[in-house]
């Protein structure tokens, strides 16, 4: 029995000892470089606010909303969230994930009634306006449709938009009629929600990246700015090491000695973007050690490898503020437990399984070890030609993560490669633009440009000008899509925006030049006549009016034909009158024998500096405008020195109006304004809404279209019709056989 006794007590001192000499070995003989960096992780998360609206109605908002003037509620929980990301560590066999309190930002849990309802209402006014400008936008698209064919350049892309434009203000109204219902609301409250996210990554043996995308739920947060979570599986993922902090005191000369070591992402530059395939690193935390952003909330530890502290934004937090935080979630007892408890559960079971592999990049794959306990040389500071790098460096040349400060003033944060930009990156220019995107020898093909003035998306130069393709909408709601050079639209482009017409067609330095049109069969062409038709001078030339075809659109619109040009003469628009007192005398003719053969008709006046009653009389009296006519037009082509001699614009203007009120009265319809597209330029801005209120025949000779609202377009003074022996006015509808057929109806005199 005694010799029994005895081999227990041997055992149990056995045992003892052992145990002393593994936490010796532990204390004294660190886990290696590689080993402890697979217990570095990234840490997401996603922090919104929920408010209800009614029973399973729920709106979303970011948790910035709270924190800083922006708006943008969202129906879908996972559109509407705030996310950061930096470095955490495992910190237990169980799953505990330390990291810094940064990550949740400063928004509070809930929101009261007060400061909700200021939001709320902020956000119905920013609706509101978004959906008046989308209600304009909207207007401009369907005016668009309804004018052009799928024959005309870029028309399905501006479909297409349309189509986005009525999905956006379906939301739109939906969104407001929800805030309105919440306001109306006696008691309101939001209540915040935050998801977390754990990326645990390794490289492969193939070169490659494997990653685990583990959800994980708040645990505990400390008075010193650290943060607990913990992994919903509550196991540590397969392969991974779990940090402790450290029991003992930190030993001052070997610290002095051996700088302490900082792990974690060696990024400027945080995505979740899962195509950057980041690896986490290590570096001494020297006086001159880059500042690496993304490093905040990794481990710092000792030459012993002992966890003495946290990265944090302004520091680190001690060894201290990590144990009270630990044991303040589980004290040490129960701390011991869980850790032996999950280990010895992950003997018999395998970890996290999901994962998923990323293509193999030189840049991630690279590690800032030089031996088993021993960092490298692959961070550090570069000074060139007055320029400061601060980040990785292979044999002294830029590559992997890193951050450039130009002479300028200008900074890259990103990737880099053989000393040239190369990867995911962003650049800060001295004015004010922000670049993102993948970089290629040294400059960013394509990428996100953003300032003041708008959001731009496409292809750029080497002098990050927007070059090729590319969409860029600005401040006021205007979007513009299509080609650039030097960041001026130039080229074929179309743009669309609550202040007017869709401009589709060529640009030129940012200018709009107009809409090339495709000329075609399916189109409704018309000619408009006078005396200068019937005259060459003391000849009298009369017209074949059996024979009228459209043989020729002028040098210009005859470089658009589809085909040959043989085209119906759909309408004919005649002068019948000039001023007070001059009549054209073919007028009736022309009329009657355009009448007898069924070709719509429709009565013009040359307007002149007279009275405008008294013109309108003149004119009703000389065409005598019939029942199913087209409307009368109004023709103003008087000089900037004749309208001046009237009074200036506003006595023209009043004039104008004199007559085409006038004349609408007299023939039940609206009267047609013929203008150049100079006199629209220059005078119709300043025109009174009454004149703008009318249907516009706009003169515009060349290859352009006019970019305004306009009935017809008279395209050239140069065409030429069968049947009649001199050049001709050639007009083109802006619609289609259909809605020429519709406006004959809806519009002719009664």
């Amino acid at each position: 029995m005694k010799r029994f006794f005895h081999s227990r007590k041997i055992i149990l001192i056995l045992v003892v000892a052992h145990l002393l000499g593994a936490l010796l070995l532990s204390t004294f003989l660190p886990a290696s470089l590689e080993r402890r960096l697979t217990g570095v992780c990234l840490v997401e998360s996603r922090s919104r606010y929920a408010v209800a609206v009614s029973d399973g109605d729920t709106l979303f908002f970011a948790a910035e909303v709270a924190e800083r003037p922006s708006e943008g509620l969202e129906d879908f929980a996972d559109t509407a969230a705030t996310t950061r990301l930096m470095s955490g560590f495992f910190i237990s066999e169980d799953g505990c994930v330390m990291t810094t309190g940064d990550l949740l930002g400063a928004a509070p849990d809930t929101l009261s009634a007060t400061p909700l309802r200021l939001l709320l209402e902020r956000e119905r006014e920013r609706l509101n306006r978004l959906r008046d400008h989308c209600k304009k936008e909207q207007k401009e698209l369907d005016y668009y449709a309804h004018t052009h064919s799928v024959t005309d350049e870029g028309y399905n892309a501006v479909m297409d938009l349309g189509r986005q434009a009525n999905e956006r203000r379906a939301r739109l109204d939906t969104l407001l009629t929800r805030v309105d219902k919440l306001l109306k609301k006696p008691a309101l409250s939001a209540v915040r929600q935050d998801l977390f996210r754990v990326i645990y990554r390794l490289a492969t043996d193939s070169g490659g990246v494997s990653s685990a995308v583990l959800p994980a739920t708040f645990a505990a947060r400390g008075d010193s700015s650290l943060l607990l979570l913990r992994l919903c599986g509550e196991r540590l993922p397969r392969g991974a090491y779990a940090f402790s902090p450290s029991l003992l005191p930190s030993f001052g000369p070997l610290d002095r000695r051996f700088p302490p070591l900082l792990f974690g992402f060696q990024s400027h530059f945080a995505t979740t973007d899962t195509t950057v395939a980041l690896l986490p690193d290590v570096v001494r935390l020297t006086s001159d050690a880059p500042q690496l952003p993304m490093a905040q909330g990794g481990p710092v530890t000792d030459a012993l490898g002992r966890l003495t502290g946290v990265k944090t934004a302004d520091g680190r937090a001690d060894v201290a503020a990590i144990r009270r935080l630990c044991y303040g979630y589980r004290n040490v007892v129960a701390t011991f437990a869980a850790n032996v408890t999950a280990r010895a559960k992950r003997l018999f079971t395998r970890g996290e399984v999901e994962t998923s592999t990323f293509v193999k990049t030189d840049v991630a794959a690279r590690r800032n070890i030089a031996s088993r306990y021993k960092t490298g040389k692959n961070f550090g500071t570069l000074r060139l030609d007055s320029a400061v790098y601060s980040g990785g460096l292979r044999n002294g040349v830029r590559e992997g993560q890193g951050e450039m400060r130009y002479p300028d003033g200008s900074v890259y944060r990103g990737a880099w490669k053989n000393g040239r930009r190369e990867g995911r990156g962003e650049f800060l220019s001295t004015k004010g633009r922000r670049y993102e995107g993948f970089w290629r020898a040294d400059t960013l093909p394509v990428g996100v440009c953003r300032d003041s003035a708008g959001v731009y998306r496409g292809h750029m130069n080497a002098r990050l000008e927007f070059e090729g393709t590319g969409a860029r909408r600005d401040t006021t709601g205007t979007l513009y899509r299509g080609f650039w050079h030097e960041d001026k639209p130039e080229g074929f482009g179309f743009a669309v925006g609550p202040w007017g017409i869709v401009k589709c067609g060529t640009w030129k330095k940012g200018r709009f030049l107009g809409e090339q049109m495709v000329y075609t069969a399916n189109r409704v062409y018309g000619i408009d006549i006078s005396r200068y038709q019937h005259e060459k001078g003391r000849r009298k030339l009369p017209f074949n009016w059996d024979k009228l075809r459209i043989r020729s659109l002028g040098p210009a619109g005859n470089r658009h034909v589809k085909g040959t040009p043989d085209y119906e003469v759909a309408f004919v628009f005649i002068k019948a009158s000039q001023g007070t007192t001059i009549r054209n005398r073919y007028y009736a003719n022309d009329a009657a024998q355009a009448r007898r053969r069924g070709i719509p008709i429709g009565a013009y006046h040359f307007f002149s500096m007279k009275p405008g009653k008294a013109q309108a009389d003149f004119f009703l009296k000389t065409a005598r405008p019939r029942k199913g006519d087209l409307p009368p037009v109004l023709d103003v082509e008087l000089t900037d020195r004749q309208i001046e001699q009237m009074g200036g614009e506003a006595a023209l203007f009043r004039e104008m109006l004199v007559w085409m009120r006038t004349v609408e009265r007299a023939c039940g319809t609206k009267p047609i304004l013929y203008v150049s597209q100079q006199f629209v330029n220059r005078h119709i801005p300043n025109a009174p809404p009454a004149i703008r209120d009318y249907d516009v025949w706009i003169a515009r000779y060349g290859q352009y279209r006019p970019y305004v609202h306009l009935l017809v377009w008279q395209l050239t003074d140069n065409g030429r019709v069968d049947g009649i022996q001199t050049p001709v006015d050639i007009n083109v509808f802006n619609g289609t056989k259909a809605r020429f057929d519709d406006y004959r109806r809806r519009a002719a005199v009664k």
